[in-house]
């Protein structure tokens, strides 16, 4: 019983030339050393004639040696003759099947690929290479190779080689078309010969350096494109690793902020309890009662903060937290805060805080709250500070003034000035730090509109030298 019928499938080209395109671009080296090898094949099998005519050179020197009766000498001249005939015949072979060899240089050698170009064809017509197809195939190929992938000195020579050949041959054709060596009689069939000698010149010359052009600008415009993309890539690490840094800068602004103000106060608390302990138990007892306020505060701070910069990251968050934002209206508390742990504060404040924005009523307040945690630190509770806020149409200034000893309680890091700069410097403001006569001052100013212009004749930060403190 005869099987089923057998079915071919059509050849899908979409699929395959893709693939074929790709491999080509991964391996163009192996891809042209793999093209050169196929015509040289093709140029050998094409030139098989002459490697006949070699064998029946020697066919004829054998017999011819064979019938000279005159002499040996006769034998031995046809012998060599036909020797040199079976070499001759060889090396055409040979020069046959290099003339592939500029298309396997052409990437790697464009110079040395133009060079072999015309050196190849000069050898063939010198042994009589019958058939030059592939020569003049792969001399295109090698104009190409100069225009497109020559870099630096190659190049320069390229340039100058290819129009030497391309006027060399220009030469050459009108010498044998005006000189009769095709035994043209006809005037006018002589200049259209001319005419498609020339045209078929041009062709090839300009077809293969205007291809190879193009393809230099468009390797000129991917590398282009790629040495964007990698720029690219870098300055989006770039501000990936700068995102990354301001945000822990911002983290531990926030956290110096809570921590230093309430760990300030316990300390100057727990000090007075310990004086007051054995003299007036009841008193200590209330400044131990303060202390346990002030750490749950900050415990309570902390967490808030926490949750704040956890929600922050979460992208599902709907920003709306209760982190710990403070403003202006929660000063009142810092201050009774600070006159509780036995500081001696005044406080004064000009115009109204009435639509003050809520990242410049944080930045005050974090300022106010930074400079009294370096008073009691550096200065003691004892000294005497005052508090100034001025609110302003174009903004809001702030003056934290103390008068007393400075550095009497141990050193600092300056990190909290550090953080109050960061903090005006956000909002376009400016702050001075330094010392004054008999004490210490933190000015700040702190524009609406965020810039930096002062108040005429209200606010010079240039008039303090600035000193950095914990």
């Amino acid at each position: 019983m005869p099987g089923p019928p057998v079915t071919v499938e059509p050849l899908d080209v979409a699929k395959w030339w893709p693939r074929v395109q790709t491999k080509v671009r991964r391996h163009p080296i192996r891809t042209d050393i793999g093209f050169a090898l196929l015509l040289g094949s093709f140029s050998v099998l094409s030139n098989q004639d002459t490697a006949a005519e070699s064998k029946r050179s020697v066919e004829a020197a054998k017999v011819a040696a064979a019938k000279a009766t005159t002499a040996a000498v006769d034998a031995s001249t046809a012998a060599l003759a036909g020797q040199s005939s079976v070499k001759f015949g060889v090396i055409a072979l040979v020069v046959a099947a290099l003339s592939a060899l500029p298309f396997a240089l052409r990437r790697l050698a464009p110079f040395w690929s133009i060079v072999a170009a015309v050196g190849l064809p000069l050898l063939g017509w010198a042994v009589e290479v019958p058939d030059q197809v592939v020569s003049l195939l792969v001399g295109w190929f090698a104009v190409h190779a100069v225009a497109q992938y020559a870099q630096g000195r190659s190049l320069v020579w390229g340039r100058r080689l290819v129009a030497l050949v391309f006027i060399a041959v220009t030469m050459v054709s009108i010498v044998l078309i005006a000189t009769d060596a095709n035994d043209i009689t006809d005037r006018a069939s002589r200049f259209r010969l001319l005419f498609f000698s020339l045209f078929g010149t041009v062709g090839m010359f300009g077809t293969a350096w205007l291809s190879g052009w193009l393809g230099r600008g468009r390797n000129d415009h991917v590398a282009l494109l790629a040495q964007r993309a990698i720029e690219l890539e870098e300055r989006q690490d770039e501000q990936a690793r700068q995102a990354v840094f301001d945000e822990r800068v911002r983290i531990a602004r926030e956290v110096h902020d809570v921590v230093a103000h309430h760990v300030s106060v316990m300390g100057v608390q727990a000090g007075a309890a310990r004086m007051m302990l054995a003299k007036d138990p009841a008193k200590a007892e209330a400044v131990i009662g303060q202390i346990e306020a002030s750490s749950r505060s900050a415990i309570t701070d902390l967490s808030r903060l926490v949750m704040f910069l956890r929600e922050s990251d979460d992208p599902t968050s709907s920003g709306v937290t209760d982190a710990p934002q403070p403003d202006l209206e929660q000063l009142p508390l810092l201050f009774d805060e600070s006159r509780q742990a036995g500081m001696d504060l005044t406080v004064e404040s000009t115009g109204s805080d009435i639509g003050v924005p809520a990242s410049i009523g944080l930045c005050a307040y974090r300022i106010v709250q930074e400079a009294l945690t370096n008073v009691r630190k550096h200065a003691g509770v004892t000294a005497t500070t005052r508090v100034s806020l001025s609110y302003l149409s174009t903004g809001v200034e702030v003056i934290v003034q103390n008068r007393g000893r400075i550095g009497v309680s141990g050193g600092g890091t300056g990190h909290g000035v550090i953080g109050m700069r960061e903090r005006v410097a956000l909002l376009g403001g400016t702050l001075s730090v330094g010392q004054v006569p008999g004490g210490f001052r933190v000015r700040a100013w702190l524009p609406l509109q965020g810039n930096a212009a002062t108040s005429s004749g209200h606010f010079d930060p240039a008039s303090t030298d600035s000193q950095k403190i914990a």
